[in-house]
């Protein structure tokens, strides 16, 4: 990461067909109670690594269960997707493009009426995979996987995760949180519908963290005797060995939260972390001493939220390039200034724009999703190829910009004079 030293380059849009308008009026009937309590119509809209696809996950009915349309690029025709999915009687909850025509989705089902032992819910996860163009479909056996990443420089293999070990309640890994208890590891390849266990964690030493090219970096343990987490690193690359780094007590009110690897510096990871601070900073951490080397970013109102990545993750998979903060609204601070003059050339000609963000991007990064949500816009999604820009859907079209407010951001001194 290059902080705050970047070429800018320009970023040239046109808008077509784009306006709203902003006053709001005062004579409209407020909106039924059910408008609110419905589930988003659209939930996600991602565009394939080639920018040839649109998948969008909808719910096409009040009491219908979401699907995954696909659409080309070049034709949003509405009436006739070239592909659709209903994984009825599952439940579909998300998706991601895996390769230019492969989709991989989460899915769920009711499987028992209450909950039996411990940390144990009624539905239990599934994930498969589709082609668009062929049609093909696999699900994968595995209960409640995760995907622990896409992979973007190997292509049609991806990491998933799930939880091993016992189901009974005395065990004692399965009274921790669901993030401390330990995972095994896998590639999968999509094309042989193979599978090569990577790692397998424990307790002591779990939840491990890939970078973009499959290498562990990052792990975490619990030791139980101390009531410590403890931080372990390995560089990318490595094929054996783990080093503690740090210890947190969980007594102890400070936090401290390793986010990324710090390009900028080997042998360094960026962290949230007090400090000793009230406010939480962007810290640069060494990774052989465990010492905070470097404060990249604080402020004295409010704490650092996190770090925003690289709009394009499948050409700059672990790019950090800017960090985060919310007041009246998500700010970001660009360590990229090209990132951050795309951003600024979004928010100028959505309409009602208030928080943008950019759920995928092509490899060429000329086809992007765009999504705004703010006081008067419950979530529009948008679909910008080649410089032209058009709506994909919203997430709650009943809703309607000028009927709704604007919000008022306030402040107060509380007994101790502090805002």
């Amino acid at each position: 990461m290059k902080r705050f030293a970047s070429v800018l380059a320009t970023f040239f849009l046109s808008v077509t067909c784009l306006s709203a308008g902003r006053a709001a009026s005062l004579d409209h009937e407020p909106y039924p109670l059910d408008y609110w309590a419905l589930r988003p119509v659209i939930n996600a809209a991602q565009v394939s690594p080639d920018g040839n696809y649109l998948g969008i996950m909808k719910i096409p009915a009040k009491d219908a269960n979401p699907i995954i349309e696909v659409y080309k690029t070049t034709d949003l025709n509405k009436e006739h997707p070239v592909f659709s999915l209903n994984a009825d009687p599952m439940e579909i909850t998300n998706f991601f493009w895996a390769s230019d025509n492969d989709i991989i989705f989460y899915l769920r089902q009711k499987v028992r009426n209450r909950i039996e032992g411990f940390n144990q819910g009624v539905y239990e996860t599934r994930l498969a995979i589709v082609d668009v163009e062929s049609k093909d479909m696999e699900q994968f056996d595995e209960t409640d996987p995760l995907i622990e990443n896409i992979l973007p420089h190997d292509p049609d293999k991806i990491i998933i995760s799930f939880q091993e070990g016992s189901a009974d309640a005395d065990d004692p890994g399965r009274k921790l949180s669901e993030a401390f208890r330990p995972r095994a590891y896998w590639k999968f390849d999509l094309e042989k519908g193979t599978k090569e266990l990577l790692i397998r964690g424990k307790l002591s030493l779990g939840q491990i963290e890939f970078d973009g090219n499959g290498n562990p970096w990052l792990a975490r343990g619990f030791d139980l005797s101390a009531n410590e987490l403890v931080w372990y690193w390995r560089k990318p690359g490595e094929t054996s060995g783990w080093k503690e780094f740090r210890r947190q007590d969980f007594d102890k009110p400070d936090l401290f939260e390793v986010l990324e690897l710090d390009d900028a510096k080997p042998d360094h990871v960026l962290a949230v972390a007090n400090n000793g601070n009230d406010k939480l900073g962007l810290w640069s951490v060494n990774t052989n001493t465990g010492a905070f080397d470097e404060l990249i970013y604080r402020r004295s109102d409010v704490d650092v939220y996190g770090i925003r990545y690289h709009s394009n993750s499948w050409t700059y998979p672990d790019r950090v390039t800017g960090v985060s903060y919310f007041k009246d609204r998500l700010h970001v601070e660009y360590f990229d200034e090209v990132e951050g003059a795309i951003y600024r050339q979004l928010e100028s000609v959505i309409p009602n724009s208030y928080m943008i963000s950019i759920p995928s991007r092509s490899r060429d990064g000329n086809t992007m999703t765009v999504l705004n949500q703010g006081p008067r816009d419950p979530g529009t999604y948008y679909l910008l190829k080649d410089g032209k820009m058009q709506a994909a859907g919203s997430r709650q079209p009943l809703l309607e910009s000028e009927k709704l407010a604007d919000m008022r951001y306030i402040t107060y001194e509380s007994r101790d004079d502090l805002k």
